[in-house]
């Protein structure tokens, strides 16, 4: 299954490194993991991170062949109109061979797995066009603070607002 995961994000260089490690880590014989990454031109150092880690990741899928290693990554940095806008400059660039699309905020991390989870899912539910997942907040040490439940949306509501 083709996943492509974009991630907004603005001056937020330690978060942003963390989240990028677990989108890579998510993949698996049977996840292709595209991340694409939409700076808003952060003046933190991001673009230079940005730059080094795509190069890393094209040299190691030439070495490897990108065909087989599963992740492939690239970015922008562009100023936007906010994070809203940037999730979807990220999105239009998706290719129409991609099973799932998604958005993953630089400061937030997939757990292990948890995009097999997702797959595994939309698997057995063909009928489903999202998931929506709970979530862990941890402090700047990654010490467990509490977990929020993810809110189901009402289908009303749905239908009148989206």
């Amino acid at each position: 299954m083709k996943f492509w995961v974009v991630t907004p994000s603005y001056n937020q260089l330690d978060w942003l490194k963390l989240c990028v490690a677990s989108v890579a880590d998510q993949v698996s014989e049977s996840l292709q993991i595209h991340h694409h990454v939409q700076d808003a031109c952060s003046s933190d150092g991001t673009k230079e991170w940005l730059e080094a880690h795509f190069q890393d990741v094209k040299k190691s899928n030439s070495d490897n062949n990108s065909e087989t290693s599963g992740y492939t990554f690239n970015y922008s940095s562009e100023n936007d109109d906010g994070m809203y806008d940037a999730i979807n400059r990220g999105w239009k660039l998706a290719s129409s061979d991609v099973d799932v699309i998604a958005h993953l905020n630089c400061d937030e991390q997939y757990l292990p797995g948890a995009l097999q989870i997702v797959a595994e899912y939309f698997s057995h539910n063909l009928d489903k066009d999202i998931v929506l997942a709970d979530m862990v907040v941890v402090d700047i040490n990654g010490d467990y603070i509490c977990h929020r439940r993810s809110l189901k949306p009402f289908p009303m509501i749905s239908r009148l607002w989206c």
